[in-house]
């Protein structure tokens, strides 16, 4: 059954594969020199009941530069093919294609920005390819760091499955290193265990190697009960999600160091003093790996995208993998525009965010997180700091964008990324 784009690429134009040139292959009116999503379709028959099937699917800096390379005769022209694509119809399968003599219409999206660009090729290859779709995105799953509060022996985890409605979820961590990195570090700051296989066995189980250096309490052997080594996991979590806790234990951390010091402990306070410098991990700057750590609840973010010109802004809410693309607003607009914008954010962000996640909002996450941790032309807020700040943050927010497009440090491009 023949797949129906026309939702997710609006547009098209008819390719006549029979013009004995380039230039009347098509109607180069109607190709826009501009950055889009595009769908080449074509039959390997002649005729009106020929079955027409996708092709290959792509995001271009330049539509109509894109399509003349590839509906460029190169034989004809004294060149030999100079391009390979992966066929859309079957991805496993790479071969030289005569676009020129096989395609008969192109469906395509206009789009101004990046993320834009990613979410309407990532709707568009999964429709196209549902089972295998993931491995022709240019990014991966996020990554969290979980643990289940209600396990008998709890444990800091990295994941990108965002599946057990039992578990607390943080993130996104820019990669899996920087996760088992986040782990690692929380670990340490707070005594907890290494060895699980051995925690399992609390009370009964013998202690490790971290017990005699002092790293670890031991609730497996019973040194300390179980109910403690919760309450401690339930500190180091607050640790790692909440900025207010971080510096609530940095205030504690340093109270301890003077007081040692005060005792002419200064070893010990030497030590503290270690441990406060360990737990600046996490405050990292903007595209840091931990810069826009916290809990799954929080995944709430108000995008703003380069809109058709340097006068318009194209904002997106995502909302626990939820995307919303909202009504484009002008620089002259602002003012009228703000309390609308401001109302459409608090009304898409009503529902509490809870895991497990659809597939759907899974890819979702992954996108922005891929936008998050990279150099690029949108505005990213989240939203209970959009709400909180009212009308005059969107405001400022608008303001800034719109500021920051005319000093060309928002300059959106696209550059083409070819996939089945």
């Amino acid at each position: 059954m023949a797949i129906d784009f026309t939702r997710l690429l609006p547009q098209s134009a008819v390719i006549d594969r029979s013009a004995g040139s380039l230039d009347g292959r098509m109607d180069w009116k109607q190709v826009p020199a501009k950055a889009a999503v595009y769908l080449l379709s074509g039959c390997e028959e002649a005729g009106a009941s020929a079955e027409e099937v996708p092709l290959v699917l792509a995001t271009v800096g330049d539509l109509r530069a894109a399509l003349k390379r590839r509906l460029d005769d190169a034989e004809q022209a004294g060149e030999p093919p100079t391009e390979t694509a992966v066929e859309a119809a079957s991805p496993q399968l790479t071969r030289r294609i005569p676009y020129h003599r096989l395609c008969t219409r192109v469906q395509f999206r206009i789009v101004h920005s990046p993320f834009a660009a990613n979410l309407h090729y990532l709707q568009a290859v999964r429709l196209l390819h549902p089972s295998t779709y993931r491995e022709l995105l240019s990014f991966g799953s996020a990554w969290w760091a979980t643990v289940n509060p209600g396990d008998a022996f709890p444990r800091l985890r990295p994941t990108q499955a965002i599946a057990d409605p039992r578990a607390l979820y943080a993130g996104p961590i820019r990669d899996r290193s920087a996760a088992a990195r986040l782990i690692d570090s929380t670990e340490d700051l707070f005594d907890l265990c290494r060895e699980y296989p051995t925690l399992q066995l609390a009370p009964h189980g013998r202690a490790c190697a971290y017990k005699e250096m002092g790293k670890c309490p031991a609730p497996c052997d019973g040194s300390v009960e179980m109910s403690w080594y919760h309450s401690q996991m339930a500190t180091a979590w607050d640790f790692v999600t909440d900025r207010a806790a971080r510096a609530a234990w940095e205030r504690s951390q340093e109270g301890q160091m003077r007081d040692a010091a005060a005792r002419l402990e200064f070893e010990r306070a030497a030590r503290i003093k270690n441990r406060i410098a360990r737990g600046g991990f996490l405050d990292g700057k903007t595209g840091d790996a931990y810069a826009s750590l916290a809990p799954l609840g929080d995944f709430s973010w108000l995008a703003l995208q380069p809109g058709r010109g340097k006068r318009l802004v194209e904002p997106f809410l995502i909302h626990g993998g939820v995307v919303t693309a909202l009504a484009e607003i002008g620089k002259k607009e602002i003012a009228g525009a703000a309390p609308r914008l401001l109302e459409e954010v608090q009304r898409g962000s009503a529902r509490p965010i809870l895991p497990p996640l659809e597939e759907e909002a899974i890819d979702h996450v992954a996108l922005l997180a891929h936008h998050l941790f990279r150099n690029d032309p949108g505005t990213y807020v989240r939203v209970r700091e959009v709400v909180s700040g009212g009308v005059s943050r969107v405001e400022a927010l608008l303001e800034g964008f719109f500021a920051a497009r005319a000093k060309g440090l928002a300059a959106a491009g696209t550059v083409e990324a070819v996939s089945p």
